[in-house]
Protein backbone atom coordinates (compact mmCIF):
# COMPACT_ATOMS: atom_id res chain seq x y z
CA UNK A 1 0.00 0.00 0.00
CA UNK A 2 1.04 3.57 -0.60
CA UNK A 3 1.64 5.99 2.19
CA UNK A 4 1.53 9.57 0.96
CA UNK A 5 1.62 12.42 3.41
CA UNK A 6 0.37 15.84 2.32
CA UNK A 7 1.82 18.45 4.67
CA UNK A 8 1.30 22.21 4.66
CA UNK A 9 4.71 23.77 5.19
CA UNK A 10 5.74 27.21 6.31
CA UNK A 11 6.11 29.63 3.46
CA UNK A 12 3.84 30.84 0.68
CA UNK A 13 1.66 28.07 -0.66
CA UNK A 14 3.95 25.08 -0.22
CA UNK A 15 3.22 21.37 0.10
CA UNK A 16 5.38 18.39 0.91
CA UNK A 17 4.12 15.01 -0.28
CA UNK A 18 5.81 11.78 0.74
CA UNK A 19 6.02 9.17 -2.01
CA UNK A 20 6.60 5.62 -0.77
CA UNK A 21 7.75 2.70 -2.89
CA UNK A 22 7.24 -0.42 -0.81
CA UNK A 23 8.93 -3.03 -2.98
CA UNK A 24 12.46 -1.65 -2.44
CA UNK A 25 11.34 -0.30 0.11
CA UNK A 26 12.04 3.40 -0.22
CA UNK A 27 10.31 6.73 -0.07
CA UNK A 28 11.11 10.25 -1.13
CA UNK A 29 9.66 13.72 -0.61
CA UNK A 30 7.78 15.67 -3.25
CA UNK A 31 7.78 19.43 -2.62
CA UNK A 32 5.25 21.69 -4.29
CA UNK A 33 5.13 25.47 -4.09
CA UNK A 34 6.72 28.61 -5.51
CA UNK A 35 10.33 29.78 -5.46
CA UNK A 36 11.67 26.37 -4.44
CA UNK A 37 15.24 26.60 -5.78
CA UNK A 38 16.62 28.14 -2.55
CA UNK A 39 14.83 25.42 -0.56
CA UNK A 40 16.44 22.72 -2.72
CA UNK A 41 19.86 24.30 -2.24
CA UNK A 42 19.27 24.51 1.51
CA UNK A 43 18.32 20.84 1.68
CA UNK A 44 21.43 19.82 -0.28
CA UNK A 45 23.69 21.94 1.92
CA UNK A 46 22.21 20.45 5.09
CA UNK A 47 22.18 16.85 3.81
CA UNK A 48 24.55 16.62 0.81
CA UNK A 49 23.83 13.95 -1.78
CA UNK A 50 27.20 14.32 -3.44
CA UNK A 51 30.38 16.37 -3.72
CA UNK A 52 29.38 17.68 -7.12
CA UNK A 53 26.10 18.12 -8.96
CA UNK A 54 25.41 17.69 -12.67
CA UNK A 55 22.53 19.97 -13.67
CA UNK A 56 21.06 18.48 -16.85
CA UNK A 57 18.65 20.70 -18.75
CA UNK A 58 17.68 21.46 -22.35
CA UNK A 59 18.30 24.40 -24.67
CA UNK A 60 14.92 25.97 -23.88
CA UNK A 61 14.91 25.67 -20.09
CA UNK A 62 18.59 26.62 -19.93
CA UNK A 63 17.92 30.30 -20.53
CA UNK A 64 14.74 30.41 -18.46
CA UNK A 65 15.56 28.63 -15.20
CA UNK A 66 19.10 27.23 -15.11
CA UNK A 67 20.69 30.53 -13.97
CA UNK A 68 18.36 30.75 -10.95
CA UNK A 69 19.06 27.15 -9.93
CA UNK A 70 22.82 27.48 -10.35
CA UNK A 71 22.79 30.75 -8.39
CA UNK A 72 20.86 29.14 -5.53
CA UNK A 73 23.33 26.25 -5.40
CA UNK A 74 26.35 28.59 -5.53
CA UNK A 75 24.95 30.70 -2.72
CA UNK A 76 25.05 27.61 -0.52
CA UNK A 77 28.60 26.82 -1.61
CA UNK A 78 27.60 23.78 -3.67
CA UNK A 79 29.65 22.78 -6.72
CA UNK A 80 27.49 22.33 -9.81
CA UNK A 81 28.15 22.04 -13.54
CA UNK A 82 25.56 22.46 -16.27
CA UNK A 83 25.05 20.07 -19.19
CA UNK A 84 22.63 21.12 -21.94
CA UNK A 85 20.87 18.79 -24.37
CA UNK A 86 18.84 19.94 -27.39
CA UNK A 87 15.15 20.49 -26.65
CA UNK A 88 12.49 18.20 -28.05
CA UNK A 89 11.32 14.60 -28.16
CA UNK A 90 13.47 13.88 -31.23
CA UNK A 91 16.53 14.17 -28.97
CA UNK A 92 15.28 11.63 -26.44
CA UNK A 93 17.74 9.08 -27.80
CA UNK A 94 20.61 6.80 -26.88
CA UNK A 95 22.89 9.21 -28.73
CA UNK A 96 21.88 12.11 -26.48
CA UNK A 97 22.39 9.99 -23.39
CA UNK A 98 25.84 8.99 -24.61
CA UNK A 99 26.78 12.60 -25.34
CA UNK A 100 25.77 13.70 -21.85
CA UNK A 101 27.66 10.82 -20.26
CA UNK A 102 30.80 11.60 -22.28
CA UNK A 103 30.59 15.26 -21.26
CA UNK A 104 30.25 14.29 -17.60
CA UNK A 105 33.16 11.87 -17.86
CA UNK A 106 35.21 14.53 -19.60
CA UNK A 107 34.45 16.90 -16.74
CA UNK A 108 35.86 14.34 -14.31
CA UNK A 109 32.59 13.62 -12.54
CA UNK A 110 32.80 10.40 -10.56
CA UNK A 111 30.69 8.37 -8.17
CA UNK A 112 30.48 11.36 -5.85
CA UNK A 113 28.07 13.00 -8.31
CA UNK A 114 24.32 13.52 -8.21
CA UNK A 115 22.15 14.55 -11.16
CA UNK A 116 19.66 17.42 -10.98
CA UNK A 117 17.15 17.03 -13.83
CA UNK A 118 15.81 20.49 -14.66
CA UNK A 119 13.19 20.46 -17.40
CA UNK A 120 10.21 18.70 -18.88
CA UNK A 121 9.49 15.04 -19.46
CA UNK A 122 12.24 14.50 -22.03
CA UNK A 123 14.91 15.99 -19.76
CA UNK A 124 13.58 14.03 -16.80
CA UNK A 125 13.54 10.72 -18.67
CA UNK A 126 16.98 11.12 -20.22
CA UNK A 127 18.59 12.55 -17.06
CA UNK A 128 17.07 9.81 -14.95
CA UNK A 129 18.43 7.18 -17.33
CA UNK A 130 21.87 8.81 -17.21
CA UNK A 131 21.73 8.72 -13.41
CA UNK A 132 20.59 5.09 -13.42
CA UNK A 133 23.68 3.92 -15.33
CA UNK A 134 26.41 6.54 -14.73
CA UNK A 135 29.11 4.91 -12.59
CA UNK A 136 26.55 2.09 -12.15
CA UNK A 137 24.04 4.47 -10.62
CA UNK A 138 24.10 7.88 -8.95
CA UNK A 139 21.28 9.80 -7.20
CA UNK A 140 18.89 12.00 -9.17
CA UNK A 141 16.59 14.81 -8.11
CA UNK A 142 13.75 15.66 -10.47
CA UNK A 143 12.93 19.37 -10.94
CA UNK A 144 10.05 19.33 -13.46
CA UNK A 145 9.22 22.56 -15.29
CA UNK A 146 6.18 21.46 -17.33
CA UNK A 147 2.68 20.28 -16.51
CA UNK A 148 3.46 16.96 -18.20
CA UNK A 149 6.54 16.34 -16.09
CA UNK A 150 4.83 17.46 -12.88
CA UNK A 151 1.76 15.32 -13.45
CA UNK A 152 3.52 12.25 -14.73
CA UNK A 153 7.15 11.65 -15.60
CA UNK A 154 8.92 13.15 -12.57
CA UNK A 155 7.19 10.77 -10.13
CA UNK A 156 7.54 7.01 -10.29
CA UNK A 157 11.11 6.38 -11.38
CA UNK A 158 10.55 5.48 -15.03
CA UNK A 159 13.48 6.60 -17.17
CA UNK A 160 14.40 5.90 -20.76
CA UNK A 161 14.85 6.87 -24.37
CA UNK A 162 13.02 6.36 -27.65
CA UNK A 163 14.14 4.18 -30.55
CA UNK A 164 13.12 3.97 -34.21
CA UNK A 165 10.95 1.01 -33.16
CA UNK A 166 8.95 2.79 -30.49
CA UNK A 167 8.94 5.11 -27.50
CA UNK A 168 10.61 4.31 -24.19
CA UNK A 169 11.77 0.87 -25.28
CA UNK A 170 15.21 1.29 -23.66
CA UNK A 171 15.41 2.46 -20.06
CA UNK A 172 15.50 1.63 -16.37
CA UNK A 173 13.53 2.09 -13.18
CA UNK A 174 15.48 4.60 -11.08
CA UNK A 175 13.56 6.41 -8.36
CA UNK A 176 14.54 10.02 -7.61
CA UNK A 177 15.79 11.03 -4.20
CA UNK A 178 13.32 13.92 -4.20
CA UNK A 179 11.06 15.93 -6.52
CA UNK A 180 10.70 19.72 -6.45
CA UNK A 181 7.73 21.15 -8.35
CA UNK A 182 7.94 24.93 -8.61
CA UNK A 183 4.67 26.38 -9.88
CA UNK A 184 6.49 29.50 -11.09
CA UNK A 185 8.15 27.50 -13.87
CA UNK A 186 4.76 26.86 -15.44
CA UNK A 187 4.34 30.56 -16.15
CA UNK A 188 7.07 30.44 -18.83
CA UNK A 189 5.67 27.33 -20.53
CA UNK A 190 4.15 27.81 -23.99
CA UNK A 191 0.40 27.25 -24.33
CA UNK A 192 0.66 24.07 -26.42
CA UNK A 193 2.87 22.30 -23.89
CA UNK A 194 0.93 23.65 -20.94
CA UNK A 195 -2.37 22.25 -22.17
CA UNK A 196 -0.82 18.99 -23.38
CA UNK A 197 0.48 18.26 -19.89
CA UNK A 198 -3.00 18.65 -18.47
CA UNK A 199 -3.94 15.51 -20.40
CA UNK A 200 -1.93 13.48 -17.89
CA UNK A 201 -3.67 15.24 -15.01
CA UNK A 202 -7.05 14.39 -16.54
CA UNK A 203 -5.86 10.82 -17.07
CA UNK A 204 -5.34 10.33 -13.35
CA UNK A 205 -8.89 11.49 -12.80
CA UNK A 206 -10.29 9.18 -15.46
CA UNK A 207 -8.55 6.10 -14.11
CA UNK A 208 -8.95 6.60 -10.37
CA UNK A 209 -9.91 9.92 -8.76
CA UNK A 210 -13.00 11.47 -10.35
CA UNK A 211 -12.48 14.50 -8.09
CA UNK A 212 -9.74 15.59 -10.51
CA UNK A 213 -12.17 15.58 -13.44
CA UNK A 214 -14.71 17.55 -11.42
CA UNK A 215 -12.04 20.09 -10.42
CA UNK A 216 -11.13 20.62 -14.08
CA UNK A 217 -14.78 21.04 -15.05
CA UNK A 218 -15.46 23.47 -12.19
CA UNK A 219 -12.24 25.51 -12.33
CA UNK A 220 -11.47 25.48 -16.05
CA UNK A 221 -10.94 29.23 -16.40
CA UNK A 222 -8.54 29.42 -13.43
CA UNK A 223 -6.63 26.39 -14.68
CA UNK A 224 -6.24 27.82 -18.17
CA UNK A 225 -5.09 31.12 -16.62
CA UNK A 226 -2.49 29.16 -14.65
CA UNK A 227 -3.59 30.31 -11.21
CA UNK A 228 -0.78 28.88 -9.01
CA UNK A 229 -2.88 27.83 -6.01
CA UNK A 230 -5.44 26.01 -8.16
CA UNK A 231 -2.67 24.30 -10.13
CA UNK A 232 -0.89 23.25 -6.96
CA UNK A 233 -4.04 21.65 -5.56
CA UNK A 234 -4.84 19.95 -8.87
CA UNK A 235 -1.30 18.60 -9.29
CA UNK A 236 -1.27 17.39 -5.68
CA UNK A 237 -4.36 15.27 -6.37
CA UNK A 238 -2.78 14.01 -9.59
CA UNK A 239 0.49 13.06 -7.88
CA UNK A 240 -1.38 11.28 -5.10
CA UNK A 241 -2.99 9.00 -7.69
CA UNK A 242 0.34 8.19 -9.29
CA UNK A 243 2.01 7.68 -5.93
CA UNK A 244 -0.65 5.22 -4.76
CA UNK A 245 -0.31 3.17 -7.94
CA UNK A 246 3.50 3.24 -8.04
CA UNK A 247 3.73 2.24 -4.38
CA UNK A 248 1.80 -0.94 -5.13
CA UNK A 249 3.65 -1.78 -8.36
CA UNK A 250 6.83 0.21 -8.96
CA UNK A 251 8.12 -2.20 -11.66
CA UNK A 252 4.93 -2.14 -13.79
CA UNK A 253 4.19 -5.85 -13.43
CA UNK A 254 0.47 -5.32 -12.96
CA UNK A 255 -1.56 -2.42 -11.56
CA UNK A 256 0.86 0.28 -12.74
CA UNK A 257 -0.26 -0.47 -16.28
CA UNK A 258 -3.38 1.64 -15.62
CA UNK A 259 -1.11 4.70 -15.77
CA UNK A 260 -0.69 3.90 -19.46
CA UNK A 261 -4.31 4.79 -20.18
CA UNK A 262 -4.35 6.37 -23.64
CA UNK A 263 -0.68 5.58 -24.24
CA UNK A 264 -1.03 2.43 -26.36
CA UNK A 265 -2.49 4.35 -29.26
CA UNK A 266 -1.02 7.67 -28.13
CA UNK A 267 2.58 6.55 -28.57
CA UNK A 268 1.83 5.30 -32.09
CA UNK A 269 0.17 8.59 -33.04
CA UNK A 270 3.10 10.53 -31.58
CA UNK A 271 5.64 8.64 -33.67
CA UNK A 272 3.56 8.84 -36.87
CA UNK A 273 3.29 12.60 -36.43
CA UNK A 274 7.11 12.70 -36.25
CA UNK A 275 6.58 14.39 -32.87
CA UNK A 276 4.75 17.37 -34.39
CA UNK A 277 2.00 16.30 -32.01
CA UNK A 278 3.44 16.30 -28.51
CA UNK A 279 3.02 13.57 -25.93
CA UNK A 280 0.05 14.90 -23.98
CA UNK A 281 -1.90 15.68 -27.13
CA UNK A 282 -1.38 12.12 -28.35
CA UNK A 283 -2.37 10.65 -24.99
CA UNK A 284 -5.59 12.69 -25.16
CA UNK A 285 -6.34 11.17 -28.57
CA UNK A 286 -5.51 7.72 -27.23
CA UNK A 287 -7.86 8.12 -24.25
CA UNK A 288 -10.74 9.17 -26.47
CA UNK A 289 -10.30 6.12 -28.70
CA UNK A 290 -9.88 3.85 -25.66
CA UNK A 291 -13.23 5.20 -24.43
CA UNK A 292 -14.73 4.49 -27.86
CA UNK A 293 -13.41 0.94 -27.73
CA UNK A 294 -14.81 0.39 -24.23
CA UNK A 295 -18.18 1.63 -25.47
CA UNK A 296 -18.07 -0.63 -28.57
CA UNK A 297 -17.16 -3.62 -26.42
CA UNK A 298 -20.01 -2.93 -24.02
CA UNK A 299 -17.65 -2.19 -21.12
CA UNK A 300 -18.75 1.38 -20.45
CA UNK A 301 -21.84 3.47 -21.09
CA UNK A 302 -22.25 6.40 -23.47
CA UNK A 303 -22.33 9.00 -20.68
CA UNK A 304 -18.91 7.98 -19.35
CA UNK A 305 -17.35 7.84 -22.83
CA UNK A 306 -18.75 11.29 -23.63
CA UNK A 307 -17.59 12.79 -20.34
CA UNK A 308 -14.04 11.63 -21.02
CA UNK A 309 -14.03 13.23 -24.44
CA UNK A 310 -15.67 16.42 -23.17
CA UNK A 311 -13.15 17.11 -20.40
CA UNK A 312 -10.28 16.73 -22.87
CA UNK A 313 -11.98 19.03 -25.38
CA UNK A 314 -12.51 21.57 -22.59
CA UNK A 315 -8.74 21.64 -22.11
CA UNK A 316 -8.28 22.37 -25.80
CA UNK A 317 -6.75 19.00 -26.60
CA UNK A 318 -7.11 17.04 -29.87
CA UNK A 319 -9.57 14.15 -29.78
CA UNK A 320 -9.19 12.62 -33.27
CA UNK A 321 -6.44 10.74 -35.07
CA UNK A 322 -5.17 12.92 -37.94
CA UNK A 323 -6.66 11.85 -41.26
CA UNK A 324 -3.26 11.32 -42.89
CA UNK A 325 -2.47 8.47 -40.49
CA UNK A 326 -3.38 5.12 -42.02
CA UNK A 327 -5.04 2.72 -39.53
CA UNK A 328 -2.67 -0.10 -40.50
CA UNK A 329 0.35 2.08 -39.68
CA UNK A 330 -1.12 2.85 -36.28
CA UNK A 331 -1.78 -0.85 -35.68
CA UNK A 332 1.80 -1.75 -36.66
CA UNK A 333 3.31 0.65 -34.16
CA UNK A 334 0.88 -0.37 -31.41
CA UNK A 335 2.14 -3.93 -31.79
CA UNK A 336 5.60 -2.63 -30.87
CA UNK A 337 4.19 -1.34 -27.58
CA UNK A 338 5.76 -2.86 -24.44
CA UNK A 339 2.34 -4.07 -23.27
CA UNK A 340 1.64 -6.08 -26.45
CA UNK A 341 1.90 -9.83 -26.04
CA UNK A 342 2.42 -12.34 -28.87
CA UNK A 343 1.49 -9.67 -31.41
CA UNK A 344 -1.81 -8.96 -29.64
CA UNK A 345 -2.54 -5.33 -28.85
CA UNK A 346 -3.64 -4.83 -25.27
CA UNK A 347 -5.45 -1.79 -23.94
CA UNK A 348 -6.14 -0.10 -20.66
CA UNK A 349 -9.87 0.65 -20.59
CA UNK A 350 -11.81 2.84 -18.17
CA UNK A 351 -15.15 1.19 -17.45
CA UNK A 352 -16.58 3.80 -15.09
CA UNK A 353 -15.18 6.38 -12.67
CA UNK A 354 -12.56 4.62 -10.54
CA UNK A 355 -12.83 1.25 -12.29
CA UNK A 356 -10.23 0.29 -14.91
CA UNK A 357 -9.17 -2.91 -16.65
CA UNK A 358 -5.64 -3.34 -18.00
CA UNK A 359 -4.16 -5.87 -20.40
CA UNK A 360 -7.44 -6.10 -22.35
CA UNK A 361 -6.77 -7.80 -25.73
CA UNK A 362 -8.56 -6.11 -28.64
CA UNK A 363 -8.67 -7.48 -32.19
CA UNK A 364 -7.06 -5.43 -34.96
CA UNK A 365 -10.37 -5.27 -36.84
CA UNK A 366 -12.15 -3.75 -33.85
CA UNK A 367 -9.47 -1.08 -33.48
CA UNK A 368 -9.52 -0.25 -37.20
CA UNK A 369 -13.31 0.10 -37.19
CA UNK A 370 -13.05 2.42 -34.21
CA UNK A 371 -10.39 4.53 -35.93
CA UNK A 372 -12.54 4.88 -39.03
CA UNK A 373 -15.32 6.49 -37.00
CA UNK A 374 -15.23 10.28 -37.28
Amino acid sequence: MCCILLCHMKGPSMKNLQVSVTEKPQSYPLYMGRGLFPLLAQHLSEKPLASRYAVITDSTVDALWAPQLLAALAERGLTAQKFVMPAGETYKTRETKQTLENQMLGAGLGRDTAVLALGGGVVGDVSGFVAATYMRGVPVIQIPTTTLAMADSSVGGKTGVDTPYGKNLIGAFHQPVAVYMDMDTLQTLDEKNYRAGLAEVAKHGLIQDITIVSRIEENLDLILRREPQVLEELLALSCQVKSRVVAEDDQERGLRQILNYGHTMGHAVEMLSHFDMIHGECVAVGMVYAAKLALRLGLCDRAWADRQRNVLEMLGLPVRIPEFMAPQEVIHLMKMDKKARDGQIRFVLSLEPGRVQYGVPVADEEIISCMKER
